[in-house]
């Protein structure tokens, strides 16, 4: 069973829906923002615990209690070494919960941008040989530095902070590996708020709309590849 906390009706499991019961497992979704006692129960003794991504800041606790509860129980999960995977906001929670401070950066990352494996990533079993040719798929504003004891995988052009580990078998991305072209639009229909194409780091829509035909095939692929991976690394 792997258990998958959402933060937002819109940020799915995107392409590791398929690797996940492709590989023959069942999926419990937990979404955060009505979830019960017996919820947070599930995910604190989950066999294998991934949590997504969304659009508040680890830091907004008091206006999205459920972050508290997520960092109370990433921080056992950390410590035993249960297989744990963040993706984004998942990713910021489980810095904080590994002692790590998460901010905003004051930059964005909003769109199709490069990605690179840093000199310890190209020896890590998750990600070394995997295809960073292409543009993938960002969404973040947040950033923070590796937890003590972590290693730093993944880094851009503008956010050194891309990817990390802890101990084998936790692993945080900021990056958005699972998203489709298809579900394109209705992130950039949440998020209205965002001035699109106006400011650094920030693709317009058309772009994000375009660079998802261009490189949606290639993110796929490599979402697949990732998520295959750790699933091995973590049996």
């Amino acid at each position: 069973m792997i258990t998958v906390i959402k933060h937002a009706p819109h940020e799915g499991l995107g392409t590791f829906e398929s690797v996940f019961r492709g590989a023959g497992h069942e999926i419990d979704v937990v979404e955060a923002w009505r979830a019960t006692a017996d919820d947070w129960t599930r995910a604190r003794e989950a066999d294998v615990l991934v949590v997504m991504g969304g659009a508040m800041g680890v830091y907004e606790r008091e206006r999205f209690p459920f972050l508290d509860q997520e960092l109370e129980l990433l921080g056992p999960r950390i410590a035993r070494d249960a297989p744990t995977f963040g993706v984004c906001l998942g990713s910021q929670l489980i810095a904080e919960a590994a002692g790590s401070k998460v901010a905003a950066s004051g930059r964005h990352e909003i769109g199709w941008f490069g990605l690179r494996a840093t000199g310890d990533g190209r020896v890590d079993p998750l990600v070394n040989g995997l295809d960073l040719t292409r543009p993938v798929f960002h969404w973040h504003g947040d950033t923070f530095a590796t937890p003590a004891g972590g290693v730093r995988l993944l880094e851009s052009d503008r956010f050194p902070q891309q990817g990390f580990r802890l101990g084998k078998r936790v692993y945080g991305v900021q990056f958005h590996p699972e998203v489709t072209a298809e579900e394109l639009p209705l992130w950039i229909a949440a998020e209205q708020h965002l001035a699109y194409g106006r400011i650094d780091g920030v693709q317009a829509e058309h772009e994000i709309l375009e660079d998802g035909k261009r490189f949606g095939a290639a993110l796929t692929a490599l979402s697949e590849a990732l998520i295959t991976r750790y699933l091995k690394l973590i049996s």
